[in-house]
């Protein structure tokens, strides 16, 4: 699959809002990285798996930072997520590629310069 698709379906439900989240893993001179264009977070190593781990740590200080301070949610808008509802439930939409790709000019040359590969990953989001 050559496209990026961002999942668009989210529910909430008692342990938080789950959803899909695409990564892009490409090569940096001899540096593994995993990116995620929908949230501008990337995580590094030697290896493929070092890069996911490391992006693991980005995403979850992301997570807990964002829901200590509580702007999680500012933080997602902040990154072209589409927030309704109130903090209780909120609908939440991930940015589509077509904005990504005007306004991330990092995800930009990647597409056009890289070798990359996408996957998924399921993300939980706390309650909040």
């Amino acid at each position: 699959m050559s496209k990026i698709k961002f999942s668009e379906n989210f529910g909430g439900e008692k342990t938080g809002i789950r959803t899909e989240l695409s990564l892009i893993h490409f090569m940096e001179d001899a540096t593994h990285i995993i990116f995620s264009p929908a949230l501008d977070l990337s995580g590094y190593g030697n290896t493929e798996s070092e890069a996911k781990d490391s992006f693991q740590i980005v995403l979850q200080e992301f997570i807990n930072y964002g829901m200590n301070k509580k702007t999680l949610l500012k933080d997602l808008e902040n990154h072209g997520w589409k927030i309704k509802g109130g903090s209780k439930s909120p609908n939440i939409q991930s940015p589509d590629l077509a904005y990504l790709l005007k306004t991330n000019t990092e995800l930009e040359d990647i597409f056009h310069t890289k070798d990359f590969h996408k996957y998924n990953q399921e993300l939980l989001i706390p309650a909040f």
